[in-house]
């Protein structure tokens, strides 16, 4: 797929190549990878021995083809070739991935994405996972809120003891 600096028309396409016509009736021909519109087709036909085969030529993963796996509810196989860590978070919390949230999450470190995988995590019973989500955002009412709920009453009052401490040494800086 490109975009072309003229209007041709296209008359016949084959495995590797294209005939076009352009306005003044001039025959050109272009190169073409077949890779992009077959690797779409075996998504639609959910040929999943094809997309692997395809998809490992390394090819066909952009900006485009990423829309278009979402579009068709294949996020699924978009998240094998993404590399970035805030693309693979976006996909892991549509696919409702706890552990590829925490992965990504891992990487990005950041107190909006803990606090999202804290959420997530606490949607599908993950406690443990959402405790450390919690911690690594520090979001200390999410943790008296997980604590309170799950009855653990002494990790409430390690909190609250922090808590103390902590705003008492600040007071002590003013006095």
């Amino acid at each position: 797929m490109c975009t072309l600096d003229q209007v041709l028309y296209l008359t016949h396409a084959s495995e590797n190549q294209a005939t076009f016509l352009d306005r003044n009736c001039d025959v050109r021909f272009m190169d073409i990878s077949s890779c992009e519109y077959q690797f779409k087709s075996a998504v639609l036909q959910a040929d999943e021995g094809e997309i692997r085969r395809l998809a490992s030529t390394g090819d066909i993963l952009g900006e485009s083809m990423l829309k278009f796996l979402k579009e068709v509810g294949r996020s699924d196989i978009a998240v094998h070739f993404v590399k970035d860590p805030g693309v693979r978070f976006a996909l892991a919390v549509d696919l409702h991935n706890v552990d590829l949230a925490v992965e990504s999450a891992q990487q990005l470190d950041s107190q909006g994405h803990w606090e999202k995988v804290a959420e997530m995590a606490l949607l599908f019973g993950r406690l443990t996972v959402a405790e450390t989500a919690y911690q690594k955002a520090k979001n200390f009412s999410g943790l008296k809120f997980l604590y309170t709920v799950t009855g653990q009453y002494n990790k409430l009052e390690k909190l609250a003891d922090r808590k103390s401490t902590r705003l008492n040494s600040s007071h002590a800086r003013y006095l």
